[in-house]
């Protein structure tokens, strides 16, 4: 059966994250090991043209699939050909998913992996080990950061409407408690005068005082009901007013979490754009190994 480069670029240049499909195509290089030089040119064409950050991943487990079948074989022909690549391939891998916790830390088991089983030197897969390890603390450091800033935003925020509401609530009960005063002293002055009054009256006057009496005591007592009713509906503004505040707090850190995610993903396209501009020219052209 004759090896097709065409058709094996194509397969190289469409593969996907998904592990059954790998799999296929490491058992066909396996198959064809013996093309194995045009095989691993074709690998690293397709690798440096394809600007798809899930193609490089995807051919970066490929080459995982690659290394443990060669090494079920005895057969060393990959495994020499791939410790020339890739340094530069995870230098790539790093750059374009400089955000992604989750997949450093496949890339370190990978490469633990690759060490337990000794497919290259120590000092090399320790020198890959390390590049993935300062990605990874470098997002680690970004998310601490920026928790660390947000929660200082939101602090700050809460601070200054919880004062808002602490603020609003004493103005209110101020004035709770002067309406108290004013009515109080109101009612005093005014029933005190009547009683007065009707002292000096002679009984016939005194008895129509007394109504008088009567007919203002009610219309106090109405004043009283109304002046109530309205303390009733100034705290009620303020139990209102709390929720209010209280609405207006989440909404705002709603908006700005989605702010700082818009943020972070603006930068991390345009990163990212930055990057695939330069990810053609990361594999260089080594004829030697580089897992010394």
């Amino acid at each position: 059966m004759v090896f097709d480069d065409v058709n094996f670029y194509n397969i190289l240049s469409k593969i996907t994250l998904q592990s059954y499909k790998i799999k296929k195509i490491s058992e066909y290089m396996i198959l064809y090991i013996d093309y194995a030089n045009t095989i691993l040119k074709i690998f690293k064409n397709a690798f440096n043209n394809t600007k798809n950050n899930d193609t490089h991943l995807a051919l970066l487990y490929l080459i995982h699939e690659v290394l443990f079948q060669s090494h079920k074989i005895k057969n060393s022909k990959y495994i020499k050909f791939f410790g020339t690549i890739l340094e530069d391939i995870i230098h790539v891998i790093c750059e374009e998913f400089h955000n992604n916790i989750e997949i450093m830390k496949k890339l370190e088991i990978m490469i633990i992996n690759w060490e337990k089983k000794m497919f290259f030197s120590y000092n090399f897969t320790t020198k890959l080990l390390n590049i993935v390890i300062d990605q990874k603390n470098k997002i680690l450091e970004s998310n601490l950061e920026s928790r660390n800033s947000e929660d200082l935003i939101k602090n700050n925020i809460d601070k200054i409407l919880n004062n808002k509401i602490s603020k609003t609530i004493l103005e209110l009960n101020i004035e709770k408690k002067n309406i108290g005063k004013i009515y109080d002293n109101f009612e005093f002055d005014k029933l005190n005068g009547l009683l007065l009054e009707n002292e000096r009256l002679d009984t016939m006057k005194g008895q129509n005082n007394k109504k008088l009496i009567n007919n203002y005591e009610n219309k106090l007592n109405k004043i009283r009901e109304m002046l109530i009713y309205d303390l009733a509906k100034r705290e009620n503004l303020i139990l209102n007013l709390t929720d209010l505040l209280n609405k207006e707090k989440e909404t705002f850190f709603n908006k700005l979490s989605q702010e700082n995610k818009r943020k972070l993903d603006n930068n991390n396209k345009n990163l990212n754009n930055n990057l695939n501009n330069n990810s053609n020219n990361k594999i260089k052209n080594i004829d030697s190994p580089k897992n010394d």
